[in-house]
C-alpha cells in the first residue's frame, strides 16, 4: 500500500492526527492550505467560515506538493465545521479525483459530525462509511494513539 495522509487542520487536532497515523503507517502526508488563510477575530472568522460553509464555497488552495498519482491510497483527515466539512477540503474533493484510489477518512469534531461524512460520500462515493474514523477531541476519555491504533487494526490489516 502506498499511501498518502491529506489533511486540513485549524485548531491542531486534526494534524495531531494526521502525525500520529503517518508515524504508525510510516507513510507521507500533505496539509491543505489555503492560498489566503483565514484572519481576523474570532468572531470575525467564525463568520467568514460558517457563510463559506453554509454556502458550500471552494476557496483557492495552493497546489499539493505531492502528485497523488504516485499513492492507491488516500487517507482524508478533515475537522467539522458548522456542522460540515470545511471550505478547504471542499476545495481539495472538488479539485482532486479520489474515487479510482483506497479512500479512508479520519473527521476530528467537538462532538457532533453533522453533514461531514455524508459530504465526502458525495465526492467519494466508493467510501465505505465504516471506513470512517471518528475522533471526539470533546470526549474527555479519548485516548487518540488506542483509537487511531484499533482503526489502522480493523481497517488496513483486514484489506490486505
Amino acid at each position: 500500500m502506498k499511501a498518502i495522509i491529506v489533511y486540513y487542520t485549524f485548531t491542531g487536532h486534526t494534524q495531531r492526527a494526521a502525525r500520529l497515523l503517518e508515524s504508525l503507517l510510516s507513510c507521507d502526508h500533505e496539509e491543505i492550505e489555503l492560498v489566503v488563510p483565514y484572519s481576523g477575530s474570532d468572531e470575525e472568522i467564525n463568520a467568514i467560515t460558517q457563510n463559506q460553509t453554509e454556502n458550500k464555497e471552494t476557496p483557492e488552495i495552493n497546489k499539493l506538493t505531492k502528485d497523488l498519482s504516485n499513492y492507491d491510497t488516500v487517507i482524508l483527515g478533515t475537522p467539522v465545521w458548522w456542522f460540515d466539512i470545511p471550505p478547504a477540503v471542499r476545495s481539495f474533493l472538488n479539485e482532486n479525483y479520489l474515487s479510482a484510489k483506497r479512500v479512508f477518512a479520519f473527521i476530528t469534531n467537538g462532538g457532533n459530525v453533522g453533514n461531514s461524512s455524508r459530504t465526502i460520500k458525495e465526492f467519494v462515493p466508493s467510501l465505505d462509511g465504516n471506513k470512517i474514523l471518528y475522533l471526539d477531541f470533546d470526549d474527555e476519555t479519548l485516548d487518540l494513539k488506542v483509537s487511531i491504533q484499533r482503526w489502522i487494526s480493523e481497517i488496513f490489516h483486514q484489506q490486505g
